[in-house]
């Protein structure tokens, strides 16, 4: 089964910081480097999703491949991502998982021809930003899923079949992908399973402490938001 666990900056910004200062040191270190509030938010909001959904209990345990995909032990797959106000981590027992969200930039737009197919280009032509943006999402999640990252050039795959809801096969294997729209910014898991919807959950400020509550989102269409 596959699950998205989400956290918005907001629920991160005025928590108790003591237990990732206990449980994820390194962590709390690298948040404090960044200039931008919004960036330290994030970054501690993959922290506390890490804490409150793996049961991470030190950072310590934490492994990471040739790419820095991170993993734990006991064969439960994870992957995180954040952008714009949202930290994502989608977390599998089926076996490896990739995930990725996309705050929509029209700068982005001036890369698209060095990183899709033909077939991606014409099928990003009637809506270029929301598209385009859609079609990253679904690149990037298929590579992390992969543990390749950027290791893997995204022109040498096509994603279209994704808009259709099929499968897609890469490196000998299948690749499956649920994507939604989370407050404007696209996003996709991507599986080696047709998982369907996942369950998704955000994590809201309570006392303390967090707690989960359903995740609202849009569930992708195949047409343009």
């Amino acid at each position: 089964m596959t699950e998205l666990h989400a956290i918005r900056t907001g629920s991160v910004r005025g928590l108790n910081p003591d237990e990732l200062k206990r449980k994820m040191p390194e962590r709390m270190k690298k948040a404090e480097r960044y200039l931008h509030e919004k960036d330290r938010l994030l970054c501690l909001g993959g922290g506390l999703l890490m804490i409150n959904v793996l049961g991470l209990r030190d950072e310590k345990e934490l492994r990471f491949g040739a790419y820095q995909k991170p993993a734990v032990p006991g064969g439960l797959e994870f992957n995180l991502s954040h952008s714009g106000e949202w930290c994502l981590l989608a977390v599998s027992g089926d076996g490896p998982v990739g995930v990725d969200i996309e705050e929509p930039k029209e700068s982005s737009l001036q890369v698209a021809g060095s990183v899709y197919t033909e077939a991606e280009l014409h099928w990003m032509e009637e809506a270029p930003l929301e598209r385009f943006h859609r079609l990253w999402t679904w690149k990037e999640s298929v590579m992390k899923a992969l543990g390749l990252g950027l290791g893997l050039d995204p022109k040498c795959f096509d994603v279209t079949p994704f808009i259709r809801g099929k499968g897609i096969r890469i490196r000998g294997g299948s690749w499956y992908a649920f994507a939604g729209t989370l407050e404007g910014s696209p996003f996709s898991v991507c599986t080696e399973h047709p998982a369907g919807r996942p369950a998704a959950w955000e994590w809201i400020p309570a006392g303390d402490g967090l707690r989960r509550v359903p995740l609202n989102f849009t569930p992708f269409t195949g047409k343009p938001d």
